[in-house]
């Protein structure tokens, strides 16, 4: 806390004494000023106290005037100022006119103006004023304003780099600010630090300030010097533990190798190295080598080139780091005791520590022990709960007893919980994720899971950290504020295009997660053109009523025209789902369609090589399957999710199992079961990046015959006899399911190499995703999978006909789009006659 100094002896030890003021002159007035413009900004002002602490008097000899009124402000006013306006000045203040004259009001406000860094000089004085008040007078020399802000001589730096680190740094030197000294220190300070970074070591900034009457000129010349690689990274004095071992967890002070720049850059710095070799020494710890310890690291330079650029070698000065180890002796585990246990019984405790009585002493399982009794105490209001071991070694036996010390804290309880930056979304759509409420004991577990389903709406940007703070009237009692930021769920679209399956087309579409901020899904579709046509119309609000139960409908008309055939599909959708748990939901879908198959278009013209030949798409009039086909159906679901994130999954497991049924009792002309099993795994891998596996299975069964408008079934593979209606046979292909691969191209096929199609499938999908520059993804990919047709039973033998695609696919979010624009390059190696073996795909949204 600051110390304002205060009566007449302070003011002489501060400056000199200033001249008597005269009764018409000032008679009060506070004073801080920085000296020279070069020297450093005081922090803290020098106040300068009142003069004349009495009331304003006609003369100083003049006898005691009796009980005065209280005076007020007539006016405040700022003078000495050229460069910025007065109201900008007076926009800092909060003291009014008409208000009482309050000194120490006064102060605070002088106080407020002097932090506002625009000057080189204040003093504030007491005038008196025409009709007995007082004037504020704010006297100000202000400082020059930046002219110009230059970065010169870096050719490792680039100039919007060095903006956005000042900016995130809070030092920006803005042109047409006031000229602040101690933010250049600060600026040449961090742009030493970008140089480092860049394993430009040796590398110095200097600062060239030049004052004319404009304003600063402010110059940073950047010397870049030779760039410092690491080369090897050496332990010295170890035997206990292998050197890759010790390498591997230096996360940052890595050789300077393909796959060491890879996963952590190979520049040192002394913050990386100190975090780097803490994490070194919890791997003795972990082996029970708790008097490890470590010298200062030599290092030894050599200048040299490049070592991977065959053809362009780039001039580097090589660095090699010595890190001098002593090990100590191995201890292994004695007595294994807790102290400060009041919440929990401590033999309760004592079980999430993982230590037996005899085996060497792990640290790792005492962090692991201690972290769930976070979660433990965390869940129960305990938030402040913190422990550590202490360790009772005896040398000579080479024991350690472990003392595992709580702190619990006090119990909290929530007081608000509040929403910031939602301008779109209403905060009950927000609130009603939130599994902890007001007044609830503080579960910090909850609040976790309840951030984390917030994140999973794709509403808003990803939620780092809440700020929870103290209550203002109880501190037991806890404020929790998320901050949002809203992300754009809105898709319109207009636009023409061609494709080799739909050909001209014209479309409009609008769709949203998020409809009017009520956290409704909503889709409305028109697309027409020579070989498509498309109408749908689909609403699911997940909570009707403000309740926990998802309802919705959904109305399409379809029109596909093949060169072989043509399609019209007409139906609805009605969907219903309820929480059967935290992280899971029910759902029971009722979908009545008709699907009506007739001639192809006489003006499509046929490629007989394609139709004949290459045979990729099926042809159901060649099994005479024309007419209609009426399909009612029930599709009991229930899904599983604690995936992160919809667009951009980083964790998290995703279990989908449904049941379609068709036919029967509930009408139609289609009779069938599918049951339909996916799970999605992801996870993250190393820093930013992440794995993500999916495997998908699925079983076509007919139960009854269909019966097309044509009138008697058709002996295909049995396909009439079994209900099983063609176009619900497995066709896989395309970006969502094997990307190197024509969609429905993938499947069985008769003898004559023509698809039928399967009634059972496999998929298989791996994701390795690497972040590259904001909304951009590098995804290394490998998809297998399959469709089998009847004559193949469930089997191992199953996935050595699985069809195979791996590649690299460029991912970048497209905020006009909403979803993310993919360009992918696969290679298919384990494909049959009919496939290409390479692909090159656009395509937009997520396979999984």
């Amino acid at each position: 806390m600051f110390r304002i100094p205060s009566g007449r002896k302070a003011l002489e030890r501060r400056r000199p004494r200033r001249p008597e003021a005269s009764a018409g002159d000032r008679l009060t007035h506070l004073r801080c000023g920085a000296g020279r413009r070069g020297r450093r900004r005081s922090m803290v002002p020098a106040l300068l106290v009142l003069l004349l602490p009495g009331a304003f008097a006609a003369s100083a000899a003049a006898a005691a005037p009796p009980a005065q009124t209280e005076q007020t402000i007539e006016a405040i006013r700022i003078e000495g100022n050229d460069l910025i306006a007065e109201d900008a000045w007076l926009a800092h203040l909060t003291l009014e006119v008409g208000e009482p004259v309050d000194r120490d009001r006064i102060r605070s406000e002088f106080r407020q103006l002097w932090q506002t860094g625009f000057a080189d000089d204040l003093r504030v004085e007491l005038r008196p004023a025409p009709n007995g008040g007082a004037e504020v007078v704010f006297v100000v020399s202000e400082r020059p304003k930046v002219v110009t802000v230059e970065f010169l001589g870096s050719e490792e730096l680039d100039e919007d780099d060095i903006l956005e680190k000042l900016e995130e740094e809070g030092q920006t030197i803005a042109v047409g600010a006031p000229y602040d000294a101690d933010r250049v220190v600060q600026a040449r300070d961090l742009i030493e630090e970008m140089l480092v970074d860049k394993g430009r070591t040796e590398g110095a900034v200097t600062s060239e300030i030049t004052e004319s009457d404009s304003g600063m000129r402010v110059v940073f010349n950047i010397r870049d010097e030779q760039q410092i690689r690491i080369r090897r990274v050496r332990f010295e004095g170890i035997e206990a533990l292998d050197d890759w071992v010790l390498r591997w967890a230096m996360k940052k002070t890595r050789e300077s190798h393909p796959l060491g720049a890879l996963l952590g850059g190979s520049t040192y710095t002394e913050e990386q190295y100190a975090e780097d070799i803490e994490n070194v020494r919890q791997e003795y710890l972990k082996r029970g080598y708790l008097d490890v310890s470590f010298g200062p690291p030599q290092f030894a330079y050599e200048d040299g080139h490049s070592r991977f650029l065959v053809f362009w070698k780039r001039e580097k000065r090589w660095m090699d780091i010595t890190i001098p180890v002593v090990e100590g002796e191995q201890y292994v585990v004695g007595d294994v005791s807790v102290e400060g246990a009041n919440v929990f019984p401590a033999e309760l405790v004592r079980g999430f520590i993982p230590l037996q009585t005899g085996e060497v002493y792990d640290e790792s399982r005492v962090t692991e022990g201690l972290d769930s009794l976070r979660e433990l105490y965390g869940a129960r209001g305990y938030v402040q709960f913190t422990g550590f071991p202490t360790w009772h070694r005896k040398p000579e036996e080479k024991i350690v007893d472990v003392v595992v010390n709580l702190a619990e804290e006090d119990q909290f309880l929530v007081n608000r919980i509040e929403f910031r930056g939602n301008s779109t979304t209403k905060d009950r759509v927000i609130r009603r994720e939130m599994w902890l409420n007001e007044q609830d004991i503080m579960n910090m577990e909850l609040l976790k899971a309840s951030i984390q389903r917030i994140n999973q709406l794709g509403y808003f940007r990803p939620i780092e950290q809440p700020e929870i703070v103290p209550s203002p009237t109880d501190e037991t009692r806890l404020d929790i504020t998320l901050d949002l930021v809203e992300e754009n769920r809105n898709q319109l679209t207009f636009g023409a295009g061609v494709s080799g399956l739909e050909g001209f087309f014209v479309n409009a579409s609008f769709g949203t997660t998020n409809f009017l901020g009520r956290g409704e899904t909503a889709n409305f579709t028109v697309q027409t053109g020579n070989r498509t046509q498309n109408y749908q119309i689909a609403i699911t609000d997940p909570y009707f009523m403000d309740k926990p139960v998802t309802l919705g409908f959904d109305v399409f008309k379809r029109t596909l025209k093949m060169r072989e055939f043509t399609r019209d599909d007409l139906g609805g959708r009605l969907v219903f789902g309820v929480p059967i748990g935290r992280w899971s939901r029910a759902f029971l879908n009722y979908g009545y369609s008709v699907i009506t198959i007739s001639e192809p278009d006489p003006d499509i013209v046929l490629n007989l090589y394609d139709l004949y030949y290459n045979n990729i798409y099926l042809d159901p009039r060649f099994y005479g399957l024309s007419g209609n086909f009426r399909e009612s159906k029930i599709s009991p679901t229930f899904v599983y999710n604690t995936v992160d994130h919809p667009i951009f999954p980083s964790t998290g497991r995703k279990l989908t199992a449904s049941l379609d049924v068709a036919g029967g009792r509930l009408g139609g002309n289609v009779h069938y079961l599918k049951p339909t099993l996916e799970g999605v795994y992801h996870m993250r891998v190393i820093g930013n990046t992440s794995l993500g596996l999916r495997a998908m299975g699925s079983y076509l069964h007919g139960y009854g015959g269909v019966d097309p408008a044509a009138g008697e079934p058709i002996d295909i593979f049995d396909v009439q006899q079994t209900g099983v209606p063609y176009y619900n046979r497995f066709f896989l292909g395309g970006e969502y399911q094997i990307r190197g691969y024509y969609i429905r191209s993938v499947g069985p096929r008769d003898d004559s190499g023509r698809l039928i199609g399967g009634n059972k499938m496999l998929l298989f999908n791996a994701e390795y995703a690497i972040p590259l520059a904001g909304p951009l993804r590098a995804i290394l990919f490998f998809d297998a999978g399959n469709g089998f047709a009847e004559e193949t039973s469930w089997n191992f033998n199953m996935l050595q006909d699985l069809r195979t695609s791996t590649g690299v696919e460029m991912r970048v979010f497209i905020p006009m789009l909403n979803v993310p624009f993919r360009l992918i390059f696969a290679y298919n190696p384990h494909r049959d006659y009919y496939h290409r073996a390479t692909a090159f795909v656009f395509g937009i949204g997520t396979t999984f």
